[in-house]
Parts: structure tokens; sequence; C-alpha cells
């Protein structure tokens, strides 16, 4: 169980880090498309370096931004209100951690299903993108994968507390 938990680790590390990278080429599409429309409007038109699609672009990198840095955060910076906690004891915490980690799995199995589910629907009607013209399956593929190692991993993380808190045998 270990090494699964350890794989899992790593591909929500690489995941979260390629979640950076989108992140930046997020920052530098909605840069170009803002400072083109400055040029635009600064010289009435006469220098165009606006491009086509940069709302489009922004949207699509959003969407694998999150959901590319979710399986690594899932266990990582969550709020916790100690008025509600400050009276329990460690063990209940942990198992209520735990239970907070089985809602992400859930959550991330449930998209993962409708991302799926779109995904052969947009496969079989042909859908695309509404102006680069991508086919919305090969979008909603990679985030298909990235929800379902959302919910794996989220899994695996509530297994490893309720193992902590000493709910599941070692």
């Amino acid at each position: 169980m270990t090494t699964l938990t350890n794989a899992f680790d790593a591909l929500a590390l690489w995941m979260f880090r390629l979640a950076g990278v989108l992140l930046l080429i997020m920052g530098g599409a909605v840069l170009v498309d803002v400072a083109g429309r400055a040029l635009l409007r600064l010289s009435d038109g006469r220098i165009d370096m606006t491009f086509v699609g940069g709302p489009e672009v922004v949207a699509y990198t959003l969407m694998f931004t999150v959901l590319f840095g979710l399986p690594h955060a899932v266990d990582r910076g969550q709020v916790v209100v100690d008025v509600f906690t400050e009276k329990v004891g460690e063990r209940t915490k942990e198992r209520m951690a735990a239970f907070y980690y089985l809602g992400f799995a859930l959550l991330g199995a449930g998209l993962a299903f409708r991302l799926i589910v779109g995904a052969l629907d947009a496969l079989n009607s042909g859908l695309t993108t509404q102006v680069y013209q991508v086919p919305m399956a090969a979008l909603f593929g990679p985030a298909a994968f990235a929800t379902l190692v959302l919910a794996l991993r989220a899994l695996l993380v509530a297994g490893r507390t309720w193992r902590a808190a000493g709910a599941l045998p070692r």
C-alpha cells in the first residue's frame, strides 16, 4: 500500500508542477492579450497585436490549473476552525480529517464520471471549442484523468489518516 501511496503522491506532485506551468502560461496569455488590446486602442487601430481566442486559452488553462493542482493540495492547507475542534481529542480530529478527505474522493469520483461521460458524448458528436476548434473530448479526457487522480489520492490520504488515528489496522 505504501508503494501505491508514494506513486500517487509523486504523480500528484508532477501534476502540481504542471499546474504551475499552466498558471504561468495563463498569466502570459492575459498579459499579451491586455497589452495587445491597449496597443490597438492607443494606436487608433493602426497596430493590431491582438490574438483571437485569448479568453478561450485562459479558460482552459485555468480549468487545467485547478484540476491538476487539486490532487497534490488535497491534504495541504486546509482551514480548521478551532472553535469547533478545540475540545476534541487529536484522534477524533484525525478521524474528522479522514472523513473530509473522503468527501474529496467522492467529489473527484463524481467529476471524473461526469467528465468521462462528457468526453464520450463530445467524441460521438464531434463537439469542438468555439475559436480554435479543438475537440472537446481532447480536453475532457485529461480533465477526467486529473479528477480521477484526485479521487484516488484523496481516498489514499483518507486511509493513511484513518490509520494514523488508530481507526484502521496498520
